[in-house]
């Protein structure tokens, strides 16, 4: 059974956890942006700090678990991560069409990303990343760890403490917009321009709905699987658009 929500003690923590990512993609990707090895490890510390955030509840309350009790006795454990992963699959094949699309028909030939090659090569330079061999090393990174590790702490921590004190679907809303939040920094760094304000509202929205996609995945079957794997297929197509964009 879940643990019931208690605003007292877990509202500050879920306040801190929804806008902590955005505070620091702000400093590593503007305020400290151009500082070489301060600035990577500034990033490294960062994702240890929010990282052990959900850890550092989870020991202090002593949480049981956060899975449906009922949802665990109606569908067996294999079952769920096997539907899980059906459905987390099907959807990130249609982000990663979705994506490549978007990019190879709409965007590619156009004046609209002239200025982000650049950009995406300063901040490769930045992080010490100065090869092919090294682009698909960090590729991997982020495209397989990186997306588990916000799925652990978008979907599994963020949402499922947010669900346990109201209806789910405004636990996905609030938890992707949150989700959606720090990703718009990112994008406000990559996409300059006179119509890049275009293309950030258009690709925050698609983030927010991936997000809120996610969480539909992990509330039907209860397996985080899913939506790792399908998040891990939208960052795959995009570490690819990225190579091409610097080739």
């Amino acid at each position: 059974m879940r643990s019931p929500f208690n605003w007292k003690t877990d509202g500050p923590i879920i306040g801190i956890a929804l806008f902590l990512p955005t505070l620091m993609t702000w400093i590593y990707f503007f305020l400290l942006a151009g500082q070489g090895t301060f600035t990577r490890n500034v990033y490294f510390a960062s994702k240890v700090v929010t990282g052990l955030l959900p850890i550092g509840w989870f020991l202090w309350l002593r949480y049981q678990s956060m899975r449906d009790a009922n949802l665990k006795q109606a569908v067996p454990v294999v079952r769920r991560h096997e539907l899980s992963f059906r459905l987390g699959l099907d959807f990130g094949l249609f982000v990663v069409a979705v994506i490549l699309v978007a990019y190879y028909v709409f965007l590619k030939d156009t004046g609209l990303l002239a200025q982000t090659g650049t950009i995406v090569q300063g901040k490769l330079d930045d992080a010490g990343i100065s090869s092919g061999l090294a682009f698909i090393i960090m590729a991997g990174f982020l495209s397989v760890l990186h997306s588990a590790f916000e799925e652990y702490y978008w979907r599994w921590f963020i949402f499922g403490r947010l669900r346990a004190a109201m209806p789910w679907l405004w636990a996905a809303l609030i938890s992707s917009a949150g989700f959606m939040l720090h990703h718009i920094l990112v994008l406000w760094a990559f996409l300059p321009g006179e119509y890049g304000w275009v293309l950030i509202l258009l690709f925050s929205l698609g983030i927010g709905f991936g997000g809120f996609i996610w969480c539909c995945i992990y509330q039907y079957t209860g397996s985080l699987l899913g939506a790792w794997i399908s998040h891990l297929c939208a960052d795959f197509a995009i570490m690819w658009c990225g190579w091409e964009i610097i080739r």
